[in-house]
């Protein structure tokens, strides 16, 4: 029933990304060479907005809007050796001072081994996650933030799990072709862990350290970067790395090869340390 609602309400917020803001349909003819070259000079500067809106000076008095769908393929190893099908999407509304962030999917995977006690093998969807992030831009380079969501892991265990966190970020670096910015709060997470692991509460700090590049007319690469450490135990803490490499190829559509690795220090009992996600996937921006 835990996991159904998470499914529910993944499923609820693309719908509304969906029926809120539906895509523009294309009013104009066959395009010209000289029309299709241009566009394809403009890829550059829609596939990155997303980031370089954190490069110009913030109309603080304005709004913004963005969404982002993906869908690939994932290689995942650690506690299994699985390929996985995903799709996601991050929607960013910003009115005023306040930018609402949200993401929601998840991984439909094939698992072919298995190194842990997750006893996963076969088609299963084992990952789903849906989130929501408010930042209240107190300058333009601060901003205090709140969210919280939920997701359901059983590649590492965890049946359901509902997190909330506040902290703020700043941007250390701010210039045309890239930023750095970090993020500090606290994080409390619950997790109900698969049987016959009792389910368990954490009280973290949280820290994150987020980076983004433009290398070329086309191609940019970002690196994130969170600890999460336990607040009433020092021995136990969390760690994860993901790099993407982004290739836009039109005005809307772009490639991306990521890595990403999550560490657990204290994982569930059964389970395995780190995990580790390759992904290849296709990305539409509007």
């Amino acid at each position: 029933m835990k996991r159904s609602s998470v499914c529910i309400i993944a499923a609820l917020f693309a719908s509304l990304v969906t029926v809120f803001f539906p895509q523009p349909a294309d009013a104009e003819g066959p395009k010209s060479f000289d029309d299709v070259k241009g566009s394809q000079t403009e890829a550059p500067k829609v596939g990155a907005k997303g980031h370089k809106s954190y490069l110009k000076e913030k109309d603080l008095g304005g709004t913004e809007f963005s969404t982002e769908f993906t869908a690939g393929l994932l290689n995942l190893t650690g506690n299994t050796r699985s390929l996985s099908v995903s799709g996601g999407n991050h929607t960013l509304y910003r009115y005023k001072r306040f930018e609402n962030n949200w993401r929601v999917g998840g991984y439909y995977s094939r698992v072919f081994s298995v190194r842990s006690q997750a006893g996963l093998t076969g088609t299963v969807a084992r990952y789903i996650y849906g989130s929501y992030r408010m930042d209240y831009y107190i300058s333009d380079r601060l901003s205090y933030f709140a969210g919280g969501g939920g997701y359901t892991d059983r590649f590492n265990g965890i049946e359901l799990s509902g997190i909330g966190s506040t902290g703020f970020r700043y941007f250390f670096l701010k210039e045309p072709e890239y930023y750095l910015s970090g993020a500090a709060g606290y994080r409390y997470a619950y997790e109900d862990r698969v049987a016959p692991n009792p389910g368990a509460s954490y009280h973290t700090a949280l820290a994150e350290l987020n980076y983004w590049q433009q290398l070329n007319d086309r191609v940019s690469i970002t690196n994130d970067m969170s600890l999460l450490e336990n607040v009433l135990d020092g021995n136990d803490f969390r760690a994860g790395n993901k790099t993407a490499l982004k290739v836009n190829m039109t005005d809307r559509l772009a490639l991306v090869l990521g890595f990403e690795l999550k560490f657990r220090n204290r994982p569930v009992p059964g389970f395995k340390k780190l995990d580790t996600i390759t992904e290849f996937l296709l990305s539409a921006t509007f």
